[in-house]
């Protein structure tokens, strides 16, 4: 994983190993809670069955948050091990779109 995320990113990163698994959303907060504590500018969450990252696209999500400060989060689109697409919150998406 870390040298997966190390081939992408432009800026540094860290990667927080945890002593147990407290499962995607409680590895989600705790990661969140070192971010918020060592004032750490932005998050980036990643399963841990990630195939394969777009060369840019860290860097890409960061330039947009730059870009225009009114948007709080970003996300990629995601490409399904069957070539599927998912994008990720859909609720929010389309709450967004109303």
């Amino acid at each position: 994983m870390e040298k997966l995320i190390s081939d992408h990113a432009s800026t540094e990163f860290h990667i927080i190993k945890l002593a147990k698994n407290y499962g995607y959303t409680g590895g989600n907060n705790r990661g969140a809670m070192y971010a918020h504590l060592h004032k750490v500018e932005y998050l980036f969450f990643m399963n841990d069955d990630i195939i394969l990252l777009d060369k840019s696209l860290i860097t890409t999500l960061i330039e947009n948050l730059e870009k225009n400060k009114d948007i709080g989060a970003v996300q990629p689109l995601i490409i399904n091990k069957g070539g599927s697409l998912n994008c990720g919150f859909q609720f929010g998406f389309h709450l967004y779109l109303k």
